[in-house]
């Protein structure tokens, strides 16, 4: 298997799976204790994370945007040529997509007016995804600058 392969999957798994297991058993856990999930104000959350969110995902798309139009350096000549190009391309559309998505569930939870333990665990998976895919898109940003100097 291609190392470009072997990247995806982990930057998917570790950005998408490991989020969806950290929601089941920190469900599991509130649930054992008997957690009233109407008793966390969300809905306050959800709208201070919207612009956050939303923030994040226009610096996103634009550093999707430079990178796409970047050319002419020897540097990004050979960035382009290595299979980093599209690992941190990759990175970046994983994390662009979590964004959005997020932006847009805020968005449906400020509309409808709703909070329930559903909310809850959606809102958990976003928390924990868009942050590990941020780390993992400033990783490879640093690496991809440190590499090729």
């Amino acid at each position: 298997m291609k190392q470009s392969v072997k990247d995806k999957i982990v930057i998917t798994v570790v950005s998408v799976i490991i989020p969806i297991v950290a929601v089941i058993i920190l469900n599991w856990f509130l649930q054992s204790k008997g957690y009233d999930y109407s008793s966390f104000d969300g809905k306050e959350i959800v709208k201070t994370l919207v612009g956050v969110w939303a923030t994040l995902l226009g610096f996103m798309i634009t550093s999707v945007s430079i990178l796409v139009t970047l050319g002419g350096n020897e540097y990004v000549l050979a960035f382009r040529k290595s299979q980093h190009y599209h690992t941190v391309m990759y990175t970046n559309t994983i994390t662009c997509v979590l964004m959005l998505a997020a932006t847009i569930f805020c968005i449906v939870i400020m509309c409808v007016n709703i909070w329930n333990r559903i909310c809850f665990n959606i809102f958990v998976f976003f928390l924990i995804s868009t942050f590990v895919s941020l780390i993992l898109s400033v990783y490879f940003l640093f690496f991809l600058v440190f590499k090729s100097r």
